[in-house]
């Protein structure tokens, strides 16, 4: 309607215009006219894009109302899933704590009870024998064959418990180790590769006694700030878990450390041998306490246990044995670094010594 009104109004007006002026104002009153019609064309279309946008905001804010109710809703009903899940996470982290728990004190039971039953049978036997002679030397009938086969079979009593003994005071020294000894210890600032080098002398000894070659690459600068005999302890364990299992028979080979500074703030040390490779038997459970091969040698299995928890559990890191390519195993652990420059005092060396 106002577009109707303006251009009747502007038709009056030239037409006055054509009655009072002529034709060159007749000329000029057209073009005038041109560019107020399209002044308001102009007007009227920006009216329109600004109704449109009115109701583009409209629709947006409408559109944005139900968006916060659906992510609120979406949020709300995460919210219960998570905590559903941190719910059974923490009862199946119980729930593992109680089945390693068991598994432990059964191997605990298993591995105690065997030397102790036998050094009870050899006890029990012993004092039987010893009353025997006693009574045969209180009633005059000990002869010297008596007593020299009596001192026999003492003497392989005596033999049989020190070495049960022995055996339960192996597996106590490896459940102290796997304990809070030494690990609560203030870490300090070290470099992997001088404590490597202070370890080496001990290493290529028990590398020699097996007829087995010792490498070792690794290059000053592998800095990092860890409890210096926990990283002690887990290095022997792994090396001392290659000696003893991946070379049966006096068999030679080489055992190889090496370590590598990850540009994310890792430190990866790789322990690998040549040897037999891991038993497909022993594979699924090789964290586990107990778990070993080499019973019979009189072996604990609590070395890759102790491993496990040193890694994952002091040190902050982590642990992974697989088969080496070309045979024979490799240890993987990957430790957490810090700053080099952190006011932390250099460890002068390991707080323990390889066993």
């Amino acid at each position: 309607m106002p577009t109707i009104l303006t251009v009747t109004i502007l038709c009056l007006a030239n037409a006055a215009m054509v009655v009072g002026i002529g034709f060159k104002g007749i000329v000029e009153a057209v073009y005038c006219l041109i560019l107020i019609f399209q002044a308001v064309m102009l007007i009227n279309r920006l009216r329109q894009m600004l109704d449109q946008a009115r109701d583009a905001n409209t629709r947006l804010a409408a559109l944005n109302d139900a968006l916060e109710d659906q992510v609120a809703d979406r949020t709300r009903h995460l919210s219960e899933t998570v905590d559903r899940l941190q719910v059974t996470q923490k009862r199946l982290v119980q729930s593992e704590k109680l089945a390693s728990l068991g598994r432990l004190v059964a191997g605990v039971a298993h591995e105690v009870n065997t030397p102790v039953g036998t050094a009870l049978t050899t006890v029990t036997y012993l004092s039987q024998q010893v009353n025997s002679a006693a009574q045969a030397l209180t009633a005059g009938s000990l002869t010297r064959r008596n007593l020299v086969d009596f001192l026999e079979e003492a003497q392989l009593a005596t033999g049989l418990l020190t070495s049960t003994v022995e055996r339960t005071a192996t597996i106590v020294r490896g459940f102290r180790q796997m304990g809070t000894e030494g690990m609560d210890k203030a870490p300090t600032r070290l470099d992997l590769h001088d404590l490597l080098a202070e370890l080496r002398p001990a290493m290529e000894m028990q590398a020699q006694a097996a007829h087995l070659t010792l490498l070792i690459d690794t290059h000053p600068g592998l800095l990092l700030v860890s409890n210096g005999w926990a990283l002690t302890q887990l290095i022997s364990q792994l090396f001392s878990n290659c000696i003893n299992h991946a070379f049966p028979d006096r068999r030679q080979g080489t055992i190889r450390l090496s370590s590598t500074l990850d540009p994310r703030g890792w430190l990866d040390l790789i322990v690998e041998d040549d040897g037999v490779g891991i038993a497909a038997d022993i594979r699924p459970h090789l964290f586990e306490p107990f778990a070993t091969t080499d019973r019979a040698s009189g072996r604990t299995g609590l070395g890759l246990h102790m491993a496990f928890t040193l890694a994952t559990g002091v040190l902050g890191g982590s642990i992974h044995i697989d088969d080496r390519p070309g045979g024979g195993t490799s240890a993987l652990i990957r430790l957490p670094t810090t700053d080099p420059e952190a006011p932390l005092p250099l460890a002068k060396g390991a707080t323990a010594m390889l066993t």
